[in-house]
């Protein structure tokens, strides 16, 4: 099973670096650079795969709608071209 949280973690004021980092289990998403980090590894994935982890993350153990999903990603309808 997966767990996904957005980070609430302490901040000084005027640090804006957690805004954009969420966790899947033990890996840290950062979504303004597209990264994953696990340890001592950092992967980077492209936007639009970013993009997907950060709607399924925001409702964790949630079902999502396919249609809901692909108008999230692509919001100009790019993905009926590509289907």
């Amino acid at each position: 099973m997966t767990n996904a949280r957005i980070s609430e973690g302490k901040r000084e004021p005027g640090d804006e670096r957690l805004d954009g980092i969420f966790f899947i289990n033990d890996i840290a998403a950062n979504k303004f650079d597209h990264s994953l980090r696990l340890d001592d590894q950092v992967k980077h994935v492209e936007p639009k795969v970013m993009d997907l982890l950060v709607q399924l993350a925001a409702a964790p153990r949630q079902p999502v709608n396919r249609t809901d999903l692909l108008d999230c990603i692509w919001p100009n309808g790019g993905a009926a071209m590509s289907l």
